[in-house]
């Protein structure tokens, strides 16, 4: 039993001079925490840059359905088409449009066979063609127009209208300067 109480009190020991070490080792570490460098000068600045945005995004979609693949795909390419040239007309550049979105699946709907008793099954009844096209506008005076004309041809979905600024690297980096500039004429 003694020796218990002995091998018990070195560990305890041992242990105590173990973490004193380390939580010293770590105080060391930190000798220079909350204390300033000598030969270190620090400034800062604040650079902002106001503009009004210069681009708008806008999301078209069109869903189609048809009992076939090439029925509804048939269907939704001559809508998008009759679309991209109705937006093209109204000045939009090529480069300004893009597909984002083109999605096909089945339709299919369920039949029951007894109304008390369900017992249906799924029929395959035609199959549904998305197709989303992201336009940037930069003349906002022309997107109400290009909305109604979108409607008009066959989109039947519009969402996440942005507007936001085209060159926001440029801008960020002309912010950036002026912090700068601002830091160092600080006294």
């Amino acid at each position: 039993m003694n020796n218990i109480k002995i091998f018990f009190i070195i560990f305890l020991a041992l242990t105590s001079v173990w973490f004193g070490v380390s939580a010293l080792n770590k105080f060391k570490e930190s000798k220079f925490v909350g204390k300033k460098e000598k030969n270190t000068i620090t400034v800062s600045g604040i650079g902002e840059i106001w503009v009004k945005p210069d681009l708008a995004i806008i999301d078209f979609s069109i869903n189609t359905e048809g009992k076939t693949v090439q029925e509804a795909f048939g269907e939704n390419s001559k809508k998008m088409n009759s679309v991209i040239e109705a937006i093209k007309n109204q000045g939009v550049n090529e480069k300004d449009l893009k597909t984002t979105r083109f999605n096909i699946y089945p339709r299919y709907e369920w039949i029951d066979k007894n109304i008390i008793f369900p017992e249906g099954k799924r029929i395959l009844v035609g199959y549904v063609v998305e197709q989303t096209l992201q336009v940037k506008i930069r003349d906002f005076e022309k997107i109400g127009e290009i909305i109604n004309l979108a409607v008009e041809r066959g989109i039947n979905e519009m969402g996440d209208l942005q507007f936001i600024v085209e060159k926001e690297d440029e801008l960020k980096s002309q912010a950036r300067k002026e912090a700068i500039d601002r830091a160092c004429t600080r006294k």
